[in-house]
């Protein structure tokens, strides 16, 4: 967790409104109706981070609060990579899915379950960093 590089960029003070909108909508929008079975990951293609901060391809995932959060340059070795290759090698699903949780997957479930706790405590990140700037 890098506070210096998540200072940089909240400088620019709608990159950090745009950040925690983007997280809290990934967390609503996509993982826990992904856990219901209303909504499927499609990779970058329904994530509201990606569709937010992917610059494109092979260009990086820039300024995504993940890869601040994580100093990584993409969602490798996080709760999403892990549910990722589960679906990949058990499932025959990949990055761009559809993935979900397929016949009632215990491990499925737990996946996604991670994935939540995983960005929720990104957000809890971003709202505690926001409250810093404000204080």
């Amino acid at each position: 967790m890098s506070y210096q590089d998540l200072r940089e960029q909240a400088k620019d003070r709608q990159w950090l409104q745009r950040a925690i909108r983007a997280t809290r909508d990934s967390i609503e929008k996509k993982w826990k109706k992904i856990k219901t079975n209303q909504e499927k990951d499609l990779g970058p293609n329904n994530c509201s981070l990606c569709i937010e901060f992917l610059k494109g391809p092979g260009l990086g995932c820039g300024t995504c609060p993940i890869c601040i959060y994580t100093e990584l340059d993409a969602c490798d070795r996080t709760p999403w990579d892990d549910w990722d290759n589960h679906q990949a090698r058990i499932h025959g699903k990949g990055l761009f899915g559809p993935a979900y949780i397929q016949d009632g997957c215990i491990i499925c479930k737990k996946l996604a379950d991670k994935e939540i706790a995983f960005l929720e405590k990104i957000l809890k990140w971003l709202l505690k960093f926001k409250q810093e700037l404000h204080s």
